[in-house]
């Protein structure tokens, strides 16, 4: 059993993204923690919970990707745990399906990535084929499986990191030093809309990465790890 955890602040990428999922025939629960309030919303989540069976939590201001992964997560209880980014919309038909039965058959990755169409680690991209592959050191947190034995072991996102960037490669780090891999499954491909993203903001001032960095390098003694 998984659920899938989309946190959002953009109707206008929430709704497509849920309708991607349903219409590739995953039947999943989907738990939205939305961080934005308007009567337009509002409507929008009736129509979400009457049709597609969505969980909508209300999430903390200011937007922390990892603060409102992390309530996502501890709401899913003991299921495995899907991480989709709102601007990514899942193509290939079952394939979140796909993704807890490979994590199933290959309990060595503690956290497995599907492929994208633009992504900041060119291993994750599609064009890298559709093999199970590891990578040595992160995958970027567009549309992750974290096993449950993972959270277990490793612990939920950190959320020091309250600006852009470095969660996903603190998560992946712990993972690694918790004796698991970090993997992508190639044939399970999401169309990547980052100009869209409810991450980055306003796409003319997009926010630099630098202070996540800063903190972890105090917080492991270097960075990349």
């Amino acid at each position: 059993m998984f659920s899938i955890v989309i946190p959002s602040r953009k109707i206008t990428n929430l709704i497509p993204c849920v309708e991607a999922i349903r219409d590739a025939g995953e039947t999943a629960q989907i738990v939205v923690v939305w961080d934005g309030s308007s009567k337009a919303s509002y409507i929008a989540f009736d129509l979400l919970n009457e049709v597609k069976s969505v969980v909508v939590l209300n999430g903390k201001a200011p937007f922390i990707f990892a603060r409102n992964v992390n309530i996502g997560i501890c709401a899913a209880e003991d299921n495995d745990v899907i991480v989709l980014n709102d601007d990514a919309f899942l193509k290939t038909p079952m394939g979140f399906t796909k993704l807890a039965e490979t994590s199933q058959e290959h309990p060595e990755f503690g956290v497995l990535a599907t492929a994208c169409t633009s992504v900041g680690n060119p291993h994750q991209r599609a064009a890298f084929g559709s093999a199970l592959r590891e990578d040595p050191r992160m995958v970027c947190f567009v549309a992750v499986y974290i096993p449950r034995s993972t959270i277990n072991k490793v612990g939920l996102l950190d959320e020091d990191y309250t600006g852009y960037g470095c969660d996903d490669d603190d998560y992946c780090y712990r993972t690694r030093k918790a004796g698991l891999k970090i993997g992508i499954l190639g044939s399970v491909i999401v169309d990547h809309h980052d100009e869209l993203s409810s991450f980055r903001g306003d796409p003319n001032n997009l926010p630099t990465i630098r202070p996540c960095v800063e903190i972890f390098k105090r917080k492991h003694g270097a960075y990349p790890l």
